[in-house]
């Protein structure tokens, strides 16, 4: 909401007529919980968990109002801002907070949990997540991975053992809201795609892809059911494979799963433009990115859709065929991280007068 009042003060510097319905949405990232709790009420609950690199941090979990559905983000536990940038390294890192916040909120009485997998900073394909729930991994002498799983422990993986697995994860019903369409392994998987944005280097992606193929064979042996070509089994590190696998998930794209929920096509069919964004907008914003999917419902009812992000890179343009009418950027000059993240606010509104300048230009034009 933050980031839509900066936008709204951008356009109003020049049309101060204009009125903007200010919609939170989410893919399955950062915000999940803010936006469906704006929107569906309920609280948000903290707990103390293991972070990503294995210290304890506070994090915080929905109930929503119905008393039943529970949203637990992996970014609040396990995200890839929770870690400095030059501590960033996927092979230490685990999901195992993760677990431990699902399982506070099963502890609760929520008997539905839907699982927003934006943001991580791990690929320990879930194997942290699913130690929390009870399951036990075990190396090739039969003994216990007692460790955290993280990314150099997949390789060690030769058994899993179920006997520990809490009652409530399968008496429970899961839904993994992906914001990314990605399988586990390959060209397009959670290695090669998101290895380099999380700190690992070519010889860490190496490693993390081979241990992450094992890992996968051995939990699809011992389910007997395979998961890792589902649209978004690669999401955060492979826990969409590891809920598919562990939980029973429902993998859904994380964006209609929370259209569907807060009425959103509903309030866009009513508006005359639509503008919407994210950090970068690149090849991957066409990858069950939440500006994707604004574009295409923009398209079913024929309303043009303005995307702002911090920065555009050079794949931006095939976002032109898939139903944007414009792009802009933000950040426009070279600067600091710092920088970019105190003037952030301030770049927003800019962007936004920018966007509203260029429609005005247009309308004049088209009225000569």
């Amino acid at each position: 909401m933050q980031a839509a009042e900066a936008i709204e003060r951008g356009l109003g510097r020049v049309n101060g007529a204009i009125s903007c319905g200010k919609i939170a949405v989410a893919d399955g990232g950062e915000g999940t919980v803010d936006a469906l709790m704006s929107v569906l009420g309920g609280e948000c609950r903290c707990r103390t968990v293991i972070g990503p690199m294995g210290e304890r941090v506070n994090a915080s979990y929905a109930m929503l109002s119905d008393g039943e559905t529970a949203v637990v983000e992996v970014a609040a536990s396990s995200g890839l801002t929770l870690v400095s940038s030059e501590r960033r390294n996927p092979m230490q890192a685990t999901s195992f907070g993760f677990g431990e916040l699902i399982m506070a909120a099963l502890a609760s009485g929520a008997k539905n949990i839907i699982c927003g997998l934006g943001g991580s900073a791990t690929i320990d394909g879930g194997m942290g997540m699913a130690q929390a729930l009870g399951y036990r991994f075990l190396d090739v002498q039969g003994n216990e991975i007692s460790s955290p799983g993280r990314g150099d422990l997949l390789d060690q993986v030769h058994a899993i053992d179920v006997t520990a697995v809490s009652h409530r994860v399968m008496e429970s019903s899961f839904i993994a809201a992906c914001d990314v369409r990605n399988p586990v392994m390959g060209e397009q998987g959670a290695v090669p795609v998101y290895g380099p944005q999380k700190g690992a280097t070519e010889v860490m992606c190496r490693k993390l892809e081979h241990g992450l193929g094992q890992f996968c064979q051995i939990v699809e042996q011992s389910r007997n059911a395979s998961a890792k070509e589902m649209n978004g089994a690669g999401a955060a590190g492979g826990l969409g494979f590891a809920l598919a696998q562990f939980a029973g998930a429902e993998l859904r794209s994380g964006f209609t799963l929370i259209a569907e929920m807060t009425g959103l096509e509903k309030k866009m069919a009513q508006s005359d433009l639509v503008i919407t964004g994210e950090g970068t907008i690149d090849g991957q914003t066409a990858f069950g990115k939440a500006p994707i999917g604004i574009a295409e419902i923009a398209q079913r009812h024929k309303v043009p859709v303005v995307a702002i992000g911090g920065s555009l890179t050079r794949e931006n343009r095939q976002l032109f065929q898939q139903g944007f009418s414009g792009l802009e950027a933000s950040v426009t000059e070279i600067t600091t991280e710092e920088q970019q993240l105190q003037y952030a606010e301030a770049n927003l509104s800019d962007a936004a007068e920018r966007v509203m300048r260029l429609i005005r230009l247009g309308q004049r034009l088209g009225n000569r």
